[in-house]
């Protein structure tokens, strides 16, 4: 499973995996422990990091598409397993922090960048934080996973994850509000609301744990 997500394959075997785990997984607690073990969880997790870091280099167009594709769906399976699973959330720690170190230090450092963008790139980059900011939170329902990622945040508390995670539900509302009866009948639109829905409650869940 890891060589899914190796660089040299390109990035169809890791679309291809992260689409399969996203189908499967999506709001079923039970799947979602099949592909919650260090071994699936671990090389993803690099996938997304490294993914974060082509973004913030030279790419051409077609490059820049096709990195975001991949890291968006590859932070939608993610977020789809930390959301349910407990022990997905600790096979990202499994054998030291280095993976949560990155990812938290690459959504500091993402935010401010998206706090200045004034290009399509950088905005679109800016959406990218936003699912990290939603699956960092979910990671962070974990107590060693959040105590080890606001190590990383200002004022070392979860106040700035918790608004960005509300800041890309609004955003997401603003969409919905915006391309409403865009989508493929009802079935499309309420989709789309209830992942706004879910994306509130990851914020909710995360002020509750630190109560």
């Amino acid at each position: 499973m890891p060589a899914l997500f190796n660089d040299a394959g390109g990035d169809f075997p890791i679309r291809l995996a992260s689409r399969l785990c996203m189908n499967l997984s999506n709001n079923k607690p039970k799947a979602c422990d099949i592909f919650a073990a260090p071994a699936f969880v671990q090389p993803l997790i690099r996938s997304i990091s490294q993914r974060f870091v082509s973004l913030a280099g030279e790419l051409v167009d077609d490059q820049r598409t096709e990195v975001l594709e991949t890291l968006i769906l590859s932070l939608g399976a993610m977020i789809n397993l930390a959301e349910f699973s407990d022990q997905a959330r600790m096979s990202v720690m499994k054998g030291g922090d280095e993976l949560v170190v990155a990812l938290a230090e690459i959504f500091v450092e993402g935010s401010e960048r998206a706090a200045m963008a004034d290009s399509m790139e950088e905005s679109q980059s800016s959406v990218a934080i936003g699912y990290l900011a939603v699956l960092l939170g979910n990671l962070c329902l974990n107590g060693t996973v959040r105590r080890e990622v606001c190590t990383r945040l200002p004022g070392q508390k979860i106040d700035m994850l918790v608004d960005k995670v509300r800041e890309f539900a609004q955003y997401n509302e603003r969409v919905d509000r915006m391309t409403r009866g865009q989508f493929e009948g009802e079935e499309g639109r309420e989709t789309w609301q209830n992942f706004t829905i879910r994306l509130m409650l990851v914020a909710e869940r995360l002020e509750k744990v630190e109560r």
